[in-house]
């Protein structure tokens, strides 16, 4: 038996070596972990009440968004309270101030069978040194992030506000994740909250009759050059306007359903002088 046992063992080391890679090859390529678990449960909602839920934390980033509950630790920054529920997130800018980026990212969300699918969420900027919010959309579960939703920045009051983006850019997609990405500014005045993000049909997000929702003048730039008519929109904007031209006659004579740029160039070649609307 002493004689016979080590080439048993060895025999054993062998067929362990052949087996276990061929294990770990057949379960990664028999349940792609994306597509199992993404979220095809609307309307979908998650205000961070004590937990994170299915977001996480980007381990790429500089540092994490923190659950709150009432004030921030800084003055004159921050919400008093939360716009849904007891807790918020938000980023702490007394400990990371100077252009410090924290990044969230959402689980997955099946859209395929949405018909008018949104983003809403509330967000607060107060504070004088406030940096930027941005949120970026990835169709590919999280392979690539070159989609923008929204981009905010500076400071906006001391007030909730509340976002709707349409998202039919991605109706047709089964693997739909978003990051929100908070940079601090310049100073510790500077923390950014979120709260209540909702994926679903467009009417299914319900504002809070005892919350404050407000929004902002929007400043949209006309300008014409040659045969051309240049329309600048707000970064906000992008995927949520349309752009239409009417002459006096009451007759359409431009028509853009969904504005995926800042900058329209409008080609106006062959309109009559006159009032257009």
């Amino acid at each position: 038996m002493r004689k016979n046992y080590p080439v048993l063992c060895k025999s054993s080391q062998i067929m362990l070596s052949l087996i276990l890679p061929l294990i770990i090859l057949t379960t990664a390529d028999a349940f792609p972990q994306e597509k199992q678990h993404c979220i095809r449960d609307f309307p979908y909602s998650e205000s961070f009440e004590y937990m994170y839920g299915r977001w996480s934390q980007d381990s790429g980033d500089d540092f994490d968004w923190m659950i709150n509950t009432g004030l921030t630790p800084s003055d004159h920054t921050g919400p008093l309270s939360a716009y849904d529920g007891d807790c918020y997130i938000y980023t702490r800018a007394s400990d990371h101030s100077g252009n410090r980026q924290a990044v969230l990212i959402s689980p997955c969300f099946d859209l395929s069978e949405l018909q008018e699918p949104v983003l809403s969420f509330a967000y607060n900027m107060f504070g004088e040194d406030m940096g930027s919010l941005e949120v970026l959309a990835s169709p590919d579960g999280g392979l690539t992030w070159t989609q923008r939703v929204c981009y905010y920045n500076g400071d906006k009051g001391n007030a909730w506000y509340v976002a709707s983006f349409d998202l039919r850019r991605f109706r047709n997609r089964d693997k739909v994740m978003f990051k929100f990405i908070g940079t601090t500014g310049e100073g510790p005045r500077s923390d950014l909250a979120l709260d209540y993000v909702h994926v679903g049909n467009r009417g299914e997000f319900e504002f809070k009759d005892n919350k404050i929702v407000t929004g902002r003048p929007l400043e949209v730039k006309v300008r014409t050059h040659s045969n051309r008519l240049a329309v600048e929109l707000p970064d906000e904007c992008i995927y949520q306007s349309s752009l239409e031209m009417i002459n006096l006659l009451g007759r359409k004579v431009y028509n853009n359903h969904e504005c995926s740029s800042s900058l329209i160039s409008v080609d106006i070649t062959g309109l009559e002088e006159g009032l257009y609307f």
